[in-house]
């Protein structure tokens, strides 16, 4: 695996455990970094959305079947997040819209794959 390659690796591990750190304790941050106000957050979910959108049209670009089938299991996999987080009481009932949204379009790409994937077989 090239260097580049390593890298990006460990950093989506980091990212992943930063992650994983946030949904399973939030205040975590908060021990090192005084605590932000509500639009403090929003503004870095507004960047950290501008950087997906980066990645899924560069993805859409590349019309790799492998990442898109990649982005399929992780949008579908939004809405059954933000489901546990509500069955918990870690977030409110409106926020099912933003995973709802994910699966809708997880679910057209599906189709669309699915498509795809039947015409090359009648192609053979």
């Amino acid at each position: 695996m090239p260097l580049t390659s390593r890298i990006l690796s460990v950093f989506s591990y980091y990212l992943l455990g930063a992650g994983i750190l946030f949904l399973i304790q939030p205040d975590f941050l908060f021990i090192v970094l005084p605590q932000p106000d509500s639009t403090t957050w929003i503004t870095l979910v507004g960047l950290l959305l501008i950087v997906l959108a980066l990645y899924y049209k560069k993805i859409a670009v590349l019309d790799d079947i492998n990442l898109h089938k990649l982005t399929n299991y992780t949008r579908l996999s939004v809405l059954a997040a933000i489901g546990v987080l509500i069955a918990l009481g870690r977030l409110e009932p409106i926020f099912i819209t933003f995973g709802l949204a994910d699966a809708a379009f997880a679910i057209a790409s599906v189709i669309s794959l699915n498509k795809i994937k039947s015409s090359n077989v009648g192609e053979q």
